[in-house]
């Protein structure tokens, strides 16, 4: 007898818990009920469109090619790798990054060789931000401890991942 397999739902979904006065609550249950969208339905569209309208006023040419990015909206930081997402967010500070998200920036931009092509982190290592990124927590960690004797031991933390991975960081200089 053959056997049938399930197709898996690969989308993902993330909880979010808001506090809404009633006044708001009620409107929102209202465009649900008229709409005929779910009240999750409606939180999103209202979530895509305010963000389809808020832009970033940042310039950055790129060395590569001279290509201009100016106004850009959140599609230009979307990633759907989370460390990719990091880099591109924090890199901008009209996101207003946080202490932490600024610290980890900092321990990028001095390791750049291991997530960019340049300096400028415009030309993303996608090869080794995949390896590197589950592990950021950690070598923040050791980065803090060690910098001030060692700077070299969160450089060899991320040499080891990478070559476990069969990466070499060494292709230009």
């Amino acid at each position: 007898m053959a056997q049938t397999t399930r197709k898996r739902n690969t989308s993902r979904t993330e909880s979010l818990t808001i506090r809404l006065d009633p006044k708001t609550r009620f409107a929102l249950e209202f465009v649900s009920r008229i709409t005929k969208q779910t009240i999750t339905t409606v939180v999103e569209s209202a979530i895509k469109d305010i963000a389809e309208k808020t832009y970033s006023d940042i310039s950055k040419t790129y060395t590569d090619n001279y290509k201009e990015v100016n106004n850009t909206n959140w599609k230009y930081y979307w990633d759907v790798n989370e460390g990719v997402r990091f880099i591109n967010l924090a890199n901008d500070p009209n996101t207003n990054p946080t202490y932490d998200e600024e610290e980890i920036l900092e321990f990028i931009k001095i390791h750049w060789k291991y997530f960019s092509e340049d300096k400028d982190l415009y030309i993303l290592r996608r090869d080794c931000i995949d390896v590197i990124w589950p592990h950021i927590n950690k070598l923040i960690k050791i980065w803090r401890e060690t910098k001030s004797n060692n700077r070299q031991e969160a450089s060899d933390y991320m040499k080891q991942l990478l070559d476990k991975a069969n990466i070499s960081i060494d292709k230009k200089s």
